[in-house]
C-alpha cells in the first residue's frame, strides 16, 4: 500500500510540473552581418524528434519553439546548405553567408579577368547560370563551380567556401 501511495504522490507531483517551450530565433545574415533581405528562397529545417520545416517571413528570420535541450538546424539557401547542432540555451542562432565571386581569368599568373563567361554552382542542387565575375552570397561549405566560356567548360569540384572571422 505504501508503494502505491508513493507512486500516486509522484504522479501528482510530476503531473503538476509544467514544461515551458523555449522560443528560438534563427537568422540568415549575409557576409556583412546584415539580415538577408531576399530570404524568401531560404528554408530552415530543424530536428526535434523528427525533421520540421519552419516558415520564412521573407526577412531572413525564422522562429522555432522547443522543449528539447539541443536541436540540429539545417539552412538551405542559393542551392547550398549548412548544418549546426546548438544547445537551446542559445536563443538566437545565426547562419552567415559568404560573398563569393567566381572569376573567369586568362591562364598565367596573375591572370587577366575576362568578360562574357557564365557560371553555375552546386552544393545541394545546381544553381541557374549567371554572369562570371558576379558576386553571390553562399552558405559556407564545399561547392562545385562550372564555368562556361567560348564553347568550352571547366568544372572545379569541392571548392571550400568559408567565412573569415574579422
Amino acid at each position: 500500500m505504501k508503494n502505491l501511495q508513493k507512486l500516486l504522490l509522484a504522479f501528482l507531483l510530476l503531473g503538476s510540473i509544467s514544461v515551458f517551450a523555449i522560443d528560438i530565433t534563427v537568422q540568415l545574415r549575409d557576409s556583412d552581418n546584415t539580415i538577408v533581405a531576399d530570404a524568401g528562397t531560404a528554408v530552415l529545417k530543424y530536428y526535434d524528434g523528427g525533421w520540421h520545416t519552419t516558415s520564412n517571413d521573407g526577412t531572413g528570420t525564422f522562429d522555432v519553439a522547443t522543449t528539447s535541450s539541443s536541436l540540429t538546424y539545417k539552412m538551405y539557401y542559393h542551392n547550398g546548405t549548412q548544418q549546426m547542432v546548438v544547445p537551446t540555451t542559445t536563443t538566437t542562432i545565426v547562419f552567415n553567408t559568404v560573398t563569393t565571386t567566381p572569376t573567369l581569368k586568362t591562364s598565367g599568373t596573375p591572370g587577366t579577368a575576362l568578360s562574357g563567361g557564365t557560371v553555375k554552382h552546386y552544393q545541394n542542387g545546381w544553381s541557374s547560370t549567371f554572369a562570371a565575375n558576379t558576386a553571390v552570397e553562399l552558405l559556407p561549405g564545399n561547392h562545385t563551380f562550372k564555368m562556361y566560356y567560348n564553347n568550352g567548360t571547366q568544372q572545379i569540384n569541392n571548392e571550400p567556401i568559408f567565412r573569415r572571422i574579422r
